[in-house]
């Protein structure tokens, strides 16, 4: 089941229920980039939309995160560098919900980010 975060004390309840993302990492992302063809192949444009999936060794499900209405999606995707993550960030301000794989961070170009209007949580096998 769904569980969508609406407020800051839900963003923060959540945080702590799968530990700040701390040695979790992205198993899976889905994304639906909001345009498409209609029958007549012309362009529509809809809301974007996505799925992430996460897995812990802190945690024994993994976890997903559904994100409506993206506005910004980044990976850092190095070969080089380990995927997992010391501890993740939301925030939640001016109606955006805004996830850093990093909660110390210099520069958005070396971590994974995304910007999002609706956030919802459940955990999967």
């Amino acid at each position: 089941m769904w569980r969508e975060i609406k407020n800051v004390e839900q963003l923060e309840s959540f945080l702590e229920e799968i530990k700040n993302f701390h040695d979790s990492w992205i198993y899976k992302v889905e994304l639906i980039s909001g345009t498409s063809l209609n029958e007549r192949q012309g362009m529509e444009i809809s809301i974007s939309e996505g799925q992430i999936i996460y897995q812990s060794q802190l945690i024994s499900a993994n976890f997903e995160l559904r994100l409506k209405g993206i506005d910004c999606f980044h990976i850092n995707w190095n070969e080089a560098q380990s995927k997992e993550m010391s501890a993740g960030l939301i925030k939640y301000e001016e109606n955006m919900f805004y996830w850093y794989s990093d909660d110390n961070f210099e520069d958005l170009n070396d971590i994974s980010w995304f910007c999002c209007k609706k956030l919802s949580w459940r955990y999967s096998s």
